[in-house]
């Protein structure tokens, strides 16, 4: 028997501890590497979809596409089916944005959805049910606009009437989910987020005004 049991049990925690420690170590960097790679591959698929409608209409078929990227045919119609469902709301961004400033001088008030239909000779119901679809669209224009987007639009809160205040800070400053906006509000998912969407389509051109202004 070993004259110093301890010393050697000391030393074969230390040593066994050291190969937890290297392995922690190596997997924690493939773990980065991964992400890391997960990352470009998301960022590229995500240029590959900007540019599948564009190739198209050059003359580069889908087939081709697929044989170019690896992107599988299916996946490259659905990429070009949500190119033409974001291009088809941003031109209903483009209407809604045109018809607020403009009917605002007409009637010399804050514009209401009925008013919104009136005028697009539509139901409320539509537009509520079209200001709806346009929300993600909104909300992505305020997070490229920077890390001070948030703080920018807190400030605009107080020139907005309730409810748009209301579901607008629990949505997007305080996180809140849609589902429970809707709850709390007393209101459906449709017209919590129209709701948003119109008072993000109000607010928005002051948004952007700051960055435009540093272009």
């Amino acid at each position: 028997m070993s004259p110093f049991p301890k010393q050697q049990a000391v030393a074969a925690h230390r040593e066994h501890e050291a190969l937890r420690s290297r392995y922690r170590e190596e997997l924690r960097r493939l773990a980065d590497e991964r992400a890391l790679a997960q990352s470009r591959a998301e960022g590229a698929i995500s240029e590959i979809a900007g540019l599948v409608a564009g190739a198209q209409q050059a003359g580069v078929s889908v087939v081709e596409v697929s044989e170019l990227t690896g992107i599988s045919r299916p996946t490259l119609y659905r990429m070009l089916a949500d190119t033409r469902q974001r291009a088809d709301l941003r031109s209903v961004v483009v209407a809604f944005e045109e018809a607020l400033p403009r009917l605002t001088r007409e009637l010399g008030h804050t514009i209401l959805p009925y008013e919104l239909g009136a005028s697009f000779g539509t139901s409320t119901d539509e537009v509520l049910e079209q200001l709806m679809q346009i929300y993600p669209l909104l909300a992505e224009e305020v997070g490229s606009l920077g890390p001070s987007a948030l703080t920018t639009l807190s400030s605009l809160l107080p020139d907005l009437q309730n409810p748009e205040d209301t579901v607008l800070r629990m949505l997007m400053l305080q996180g809140v989910s849609k589902q429970r906006v809707a709850w709390s509000t007393q209101r459906s998912e449709r017209d919590v987020l129209g709701l948003a969407a119109l008072g993000l389509l109000r607010v928005i051109p002051q948004m952007r005004a700051p960055q435009t202004s540093q272009e």
